[in-house]
């Protein structure tokens, strides 16, 4: 495998690739990921989320009309609050809870070819999932 200028061997012994796959190796690596990530492993949008608080309000005969507005205008975390007043905390929590809390199946995402700090990654590490609007 060969890095920038060809050189791989030099890129493979970068002092902070090293260090990558010692965390690794120990289980205390933490990767932070994009949205896209997250929405392959089955993870809600944020709009997603606020989707699954609103049909729980609808059917409780809640009114939506300002998440619904909020969310169109993308301002989630206003949405989430508004959301929180119509179904209540505790199911805003049940909601969150089994939407987000539960087993991420491994996701097997080709390295890019020539990519050392990718392959080394590679595997099981602890994995910190952001999500998309």
């Amino acid at each position: 495998m060969s890095g920038a200028g060809g050189n791989g061997s030099a890129v493979l012994d970068d002092p902070a690739l090293v260090e990558v796959r010692a965390l690794y190796r120990v289980g205390d690596l933490v990767l932070f990921v994009g949205a896209g990530v997250s929405a392959a492993a089955g993870l809600p949008s944020w709009g997603g989320l606020v989707g699954q608080l609103v049909a729980r309000a609808k059917a409780r005969g809640v009114a939506v009309d300002e998440i619904e507005r909020l969310v169109a205008k993308e301002r989630f975390v206003d949405a989430l609050a508004a959301a929180e007043g119509a179904v209540g905390g505790p199911e805003l929590v049940a909601v969150v809870k089994e939407a987000l809390v539960r087993d991420v199946p491994e996701i097997g995402v080709p390295c890019p070819r020539g990519d050392p700090a990718a392959a080394a990654c590679a595997g099981s590490a602890k994995t910190v999932f952001t999500m998309a609007s």
